[in-house]
């Protein structure tokens, strides 16, 4: 099957995809990688707003993370069994083509470069909401999303919210 990812710069991605790409017996054809967000959608934005959500050492960990992550992924030098700290290494190291996209992926130029890779699905797992011309296109196996949190909770981020309220009304 031919893969064609949207991905962006979360955390959790860069193993995640590496560990993917190990494992995988499917062509991953291509990657759009999102390097900017809209604000509604910026995570950085959320937890500014939100900061009442967050214990100072959550806050203090999630600084920590991601200054350690740049950090070892500017300094660190990678090989098949490497960790790797950014997607966009992930995708240098295992010569996966990508292209950069920009707070809207419903842009023509984008869906126009995704058309190129020929997917049988798109996998995506970023914070952007697909257009209508993207869910669209006749892919042979269709759309797949993954979800970043727990849902149907409406919020960016809601698995803060959902932990300090103790609610059960949520899924996975």
């Amino acid at each position: 099957m031919r893969l064609f990812f949207v991905l962006d710069e979360g955390i959790y991605h860069p193993e995640f995809f590496a560990d993917f790409l190990r494992r995988t017996k499917d062509k991953v054809v291509g990657v759009a990688l999102v390097t900017k967000v809209p604000k509604k959608n910026n995570i950085e934005r959320y937890f500014l707003k939100h900061l009442n959500y967050f214990t100072p050492e959550e806050l203090a960990k999630m600084a920590w993370t991601k200054a350690d992550m740049k950090s070892k992924n500017a300094f660190q030098q990678k090989n098949a069994n490497s960790k790797f700290y950014s997607v966009k290494s992930v995708l240098e190291f295992f010569h996966i083509p990508f292209f950069r996209v920009k707070e809207d992926i419903n842009k023509k130029e984008y869906i126009f470069k995704m058309r190129g890779f020929e997917p049988d699905v798109i996998i995506s797992s970023n914070p952007l909401i697909f257009g209508k011309e993207i869910l669209a296109l006749d892919f042979r196996q269709g759309n797949f999303s993954i979800a970043k949190d727990m849902l149907p909770q409406q919020a960016l981020c809601p698995s803060p919210i959902i932990w300090r309220s103790a609610s059960c009304l949520t899924g996975l």
